[in-house]
């Protein structure tokens, strides 16, 4: 085994000894144990690569947490979330660290972790579609096609009330909610410059007429 190699085996054991630790340290205690405290500053023998406190309130056990998960020195290709069928390893996730744009599969994450909520609820009132919906819209996506690519995202709730899309434009994520009773379309948006308010209106436009016609199919119907 080359000095490479060697190395290679050593970060994997480390990083199997690590995930073991964090998941047997970060698992909910009592509101009176140590893990559920807000701490104001890095703990002891612990290395991270983020600033502690201030208006970012960790416990101890979060802190453990993203200190492994943002852990440069660790293998950037271990699978750290899955969802559903969508992974996402280290690598992916140092998107959401300081200055970096967050990538789509973030935002598919974020529209499975919606969807699995809304299965082990009662009242059901949320579709929660990922980034490639859109996509798959403005490409003209037969409405047949899309029902059968994003039948995971939209199941037949009776007491559905909203819809949601996350939209990229170039580098910029804007949300398209979609409000059926009362029928309102909203845009959320954190920067509209001038020159990009027609399209993006135009875009959520689009998604609205198509997400109408989907709650309207003979597959779809909600009363």
């Amino acid at each position: 085994m080359d000095a490479q190699e060697s190395r290679r085996e050593a970060v994997r054991a480390s990083s199997t000894s690590v995930a073991a630790r964090v998941r047997a340290e970060s698992k909910p205690l009592s509101i009176f144990g140590q893990q559920n405290l807000v701490v104001q500053k890095k703990p002891k023998g612990i290395t991270t690569y983020f600033k502690i406190g201030g208006e970012i309130n960790l416990t101890k056990g979060q802190v453990e947490m993203f200190a492994y998960v943002f852990d440069p020195d660790l293998l950037p290709s271990e699978h750290i979330v899955k969802i559903g069928g969508t992974f996402a390893t280290r690598q992916e996730l140092f998107c959401l660290s300081k200055d970096h744009t967050i990538t789509a599969k973030i935002m598919e994450l974020w529209a499975r972790k919606c969807t699995w909520d809304q299965r082990i609820i009662t009242l059901k009132t949320i579709w929660c579609l990922p980034p490639s919906f859109s996509v798959d819209v403005f490409q003209h996506l037969q409405i047949e096609e899309l029902i059968d690519k994003y039948a995971d995202y939209m199941e037949k709730y009776p007491s559905l009330e909203y819809i949601y899309i996350p939209i990229q434009d170039n580098d910029h994520w804007y949300l398209m909610v979609m409000s059926l009773e009362p029928k309102i379309i909203f845009h959320l948006d954190s920067n509209l410059p001038h020159e990009r308010k027609e399209p993006r209106t135009e875009s959520t436009n689009t998604l609205a007429v198509v997400l109408s016609q989907i709650i309207s199919s003979a597959h779809f119907e909600i009363h």
